[in-house]
Formats: structure tokens, C-alpha cells, sequence
């Protein structure tokens, strides 16, 4: 595994990777708001390979809640297997891609993870993904977190809400899929991006 925040040396290592094997699928994880997507297109923008983004309307139905029930499992599969058909290479970038990938029996030839840091350099989501607890304890104490910050701010949360559910249900995947998954522990290449705080 390598860390870097250099987009030039994860380029490096996919074309050294695309040298010493045969590469189709590259995946592409991270939680929300990491900067999957960007990352992504400005890894294909550079090496004129496909970008296969799965919150785009083409794979995901919009506004559902969630994302692992709601992607277009069947229109990924052909796109896929028209990409490495045709001898392409392609990065696909989601939130839980390497279940995605496995519910279509997809392998991914290279993975990449970005993780949001802090301008200190700490990993913004730690403790989300802190593996010596378990997924439902870490999910309590989200929503634990999330109604004090209610409370605090005097607003009423309502459970019929479709985009407050729709966070909750997403968060859980996100949550539930890395402790099953470890994707931040397996993947080839990490991406650490550097946010400022302000």
C-alpha cells in the first residue's frame, strides 16, 4: 500500500500497474464529501481513461435513500463489461464501491481510498471507522451526536423527513460497509486530501 497526497504518484503507481498487469477496474472509495469524484476525474482527465460515477442518474436512483438497494446493478454490469471488452480502463468512484462491485461479481484490479484530513493532518472520519468498536455502537452514537446537535440548536427533528432519513440510512451503509469491507486497511493507494478548516 502507498499514502500519498501527490495525484501524480497515484498516476505513477496505476501506470506502473497497468505495465505489470492486466487492469480493467479501478475503484475508487471513501466516505461522502471526501473528494472521490474529483480525485477521479482528475485522474481520467489526465490518463484518458472512462470515470463510471455511481451517484450520477445513470447508476443510482435519485432521492431513495441510501445507495447499496438503489444503484442500476444491471446497466454498471454492461457498462463495465463493455468497457474491459473493448480493452478500456476505468476508474468506478462511490461511496461502498467494493460491495457494489462484489454484488455484480466485479473484481477490482486496483483500489484507491481517499481519506479527508484535517489541515493537522488527522483523518477526519477516525472515529467513525474505529475498528476496535462495533458498527452499532458507532451508529448509536452518530445519532446520539446528531440529536444533542438538535437540542442545541432548537430544531425539531422529524422522523417523516425524507432527506434526514435518507442520511441516516446512507450513514449506516457507509458505517456497516466499512467494518465489513475495511476498505482503508485493503486498499492499494491512499489518497490523503488535505482540507483547510475555516
Amino acid at each position: 500500500m502507498i499514502e500519498t497526497n501527490n495525484i501524480e504518484e497515484i498516476i505513477e503507481e496505476i501506470q506502473k500497474s497497468i505495465c505489470q498487469n492486466k487492469i480493467g477496474v479501478i475503484s475508487l472509495d471513501g466516505n461522502t464529501g471526501a473528494g472521490k469524484s474529483t480525485l477521479a476525474r482528475t485522474i481520467c482527465n489526465k490518463m484518458g481513461i472512462n470515470h463510471l460515477k455511481l451517484d450520477d442518474e445513470r447508476y443510482l436512483h435519485q432521492n431513495k435513500g441510501g445507495c447499496l438497494k438503489y444503484i442500476k446493478y444491471e446497466i454498471l454490469l454492461n457498462d463495465i463489461n463493455e468497457m474491459v471488452t473493448s480493452g478500456n480502463i476505468g476508474i468506478v468512484d462511490s461511496v461502498c464501491i467494493l460491495k457494489i462491485l462484489g454484488n455484480i461479481k466485479v473484481r477490482s484490479d486496483l483500489k484507491i481510498y481517499v481519506k479527508k484530513l484535517s489541515s493537522y493532518g488527522s483523518w477526519k472520519d477516525v472515529s467513525k471507522f474505529d475498528y476496535t468498536r462495533s458498527a452499532a455502537e458507532i451508529i448509536q452514537e452518530e445519532l446520539n451526536g446528531a440529536g444533542i446537535l438538535n437540542e442545541n440548536v432548537n430544531l425539531v427533528t422529524n422522523t417523516d423527513d425524507a432527506d434526514s432519513d435518507h442520511k441516516n440510512t446512507l450513514r449506516d451503509e457507509i458505517i456497516e460497509y466499512h467494518f465489513e469491507y475495511r476498505p482503508d486497511e485493503s486498499a492499494d493507494i491512499i489518497f490523503n486530501r488535505v482540507i483547510n478548516s475555516g
